[in-house]
């Protein structure tokens, strides 16, 4: 039995305790200063991030500030401080998928949403100092898909997403040089669902993620050759615009955030240890989603930025960074 706990009174608690002090900011009505610069990224949400690992940084490019300003910068934590990278990339956008392909070196990004609502089919590679256009013919237009980088086979594996008239789910992998389908055969058709690579099952995991005419709880796994199911479509519960990332203390994938199926925005931190969930005991980020968490491999921490939740008819964003280290949450920017 799923041992995952949905507490109906920990979003109010959360919110006002985000009110008082984690900088909880309106999208709509956020503003720049014109004398001084940011010192960190502004408050956004459907932003791409990714963890460097050649170079010890979490790379975050771009999101959405408010529901028609998408943003395109590009920014690097060190684990004490933002920097923010002056450098022409990618165009604005939000939604976008992102992974790190390790054995190049290099940031993989693909699609997103522009300011005009429109899905993107870009690809771009960040090397550390410059982003990189791909010009591979690959993967349609699409927002609210996902990439992971399957170590193993040195690929990164891209599923799923909205592509303005239909949700979709074909599988792809970038090799670096040229995009390759990979599946006809799989998850059901999804969008802002979460993934991440297990080097444990040697597979790429999937959960969640919602459709045209509801919502996902099943968790499925793709090695390479063909997608299994592990559960049943309702055998846990529904989780859809929430993250992921694998932790090697832990040896298991982990998922934060989200909305449920009240559209609730969560804060819980949940393990997938075998084909079930279990929520980790830790007191940190107030709800949200369409956040980022990535693995800080140096510091040996989880790394989570930014985000959004939904209050009556407004969008308020975060600008907060927290990181994780197996026992305690530490809020460390602004």
């Amino acid at each position: 039995m799923s041992s995952i706990r949905f507490a109906p009174w920990a979003g109010t608690v959360a919110l006002a305790s985000a009110v008082a002090g984690a900088a909880l900011l309106s999208a709509e009505r956020q503003t720049t200063s014109p004398i001084l610069p940011l010192a960190h990224p502004g408050a956004r949400w459907g932003h791409a991030m990714a963890w460097d690992s050649a170079r010890d940084r979490v790379v975050l490019f771009g999101g959405a500030a408010s529901t028609t300003a998408m943003l395109a910068d590009t920014w690097v934590w060190d684990g004490q401080a933002w920097t923010r990278i002056e450098v022409e990339g990618p165009s604005p956008r939000a939604y976008a998928a992102a992974t790190y392909d390790s054995a190049r070196g290099r940031v993989v990004l693909h699609g997103g949403r522009d300011e005009q609502r429109r899905p993107l089919d870009d690809t771009w590679e960040w090397d550390g100092g410059t982003w990189h256009r791909q010009t591979a013919e690959g993967p349609a237009a699409r927002d609210h898909h996902a990439l992971a980088y399957d170590a193993a086979r040195r690929v990164s594996v891209l599923f799923g997403g909205y592509d303005g008239g239909a949700v979709r789910a074909d599988t792809w992998e970038w090799d670096g040089r040229a995009w390759h389908p990979a599946a006809t055969e799989g998850p059901p058709p999804r969008a802002a669902f979460a993934m991440s690579y297990d080097p444990e099952r040697r597979s790429t995991m999937l959960y969640g993620g919602l459709w045209l005419g509801g919502l996902y709880a099943d968790v499925w796994s793709w090695n390479g050759t063909r997608w299994q199911v592990l559960t049943e479509p309702y055998a846990h519960p529904t989780l859809d615009h929430h993250a992921a990332t694998y932790d090697p203390a832990r040896r298991a994938v982990l998922f934060f955030g989200g909305k449920d199926y009240r559209s609730t925005a969560r804060n819980e931190l949940i393990e997938l240890r075998g084909d079930d969930f279990v929520t980790l005991p830790a007191d940190g980020p107030p709800p949200r989603y369409n956040t980022a968490i990535v693995y800080d491999s140096r510091r040996g921490q989880h790394v989570v930025f930014g985000g959004r939740i939904r209050q009556g008819d407004t969008f308020l964003a975060y600008d907060d960074l927290w990181t994780w280290n197996g026992r305690d949450w530490q809020q460390r920017t602004p």
